[in-house]
């Protein structure tokens, strides 16, 4: 009984949608245009930064409405994947992603062809935004999986030998 009155809810609801004439819904079947509302319910739950003006992981401050990034205050200059590449990785930080997921996302396609973009975004984005253990971050290498964003602590040795790098 109640999947019949959902089918039925949902035939109203896309019968509706198509009068508005919402273009987005004219080809969508009532179930998937439940599953679609349910995915973004979903999304919007496991991923509530999104809506936020600002987001902010430590020194590092995204701006999602100009597409900036400011470091210690300071503004770094970033390539518009570059950009979307570390914000999906700070709003994924500990998370193991794939170099396939990774390229789906920031490129939006899933390239059969080995490529190296990718490395080199992310050798990029390691030199521009210095990530390295001594400064709380580190992206690592997976051997044939992809890579993990992570915030570490800094033990005393690293930190005396990059403010010493530094000084140089």
């Amino acid at each position: 009984m109640k999947g019949r009155l959902l089918t039925r809810f949902l035939r109203t609801l896309a019968t509706q949608l198509f009068r508005v004439g919402n273009q987005r819904t004219i080809n969508l079947h009532p179930v998937a245009l439940f599953d679609r509302f349910l995915r973004d319910a979903l999304l919007r739950r496991a991923y509530p930064n999104d809506a936020q003006d600002v987001l902010e992981f430590g020194r590092f401050r995204f701006l999602p409405e100009a597409r900036g990034l400011e470091m210690d205050g300071k503004p770094v200059e970033l390539k518009a994947r570059e950009y979307e590449l570390a914000l999906f990785l700070f709003q994924n930080m500990g998370r193991l992603l794939s170099r396939d997921h990774l390229r789906e996302v920031i490129w939006g396609h899933s390239a059969e062809v080995i490529s190296r973009s990718l490395d080199t975004h992310v050798s990029r984005l390691r030199s521009l935004l210095d990530l390295r253990p001594a400064n709380g971050y580190m992206i690592t290498a997976v051997y044939g999986v992809g890579y993990r964003f992570e915030a570490v602590k800094p033990t005393a040795e690293q930190t005396a030998s990059g403010s010493a790098s530094q000084a140089q």
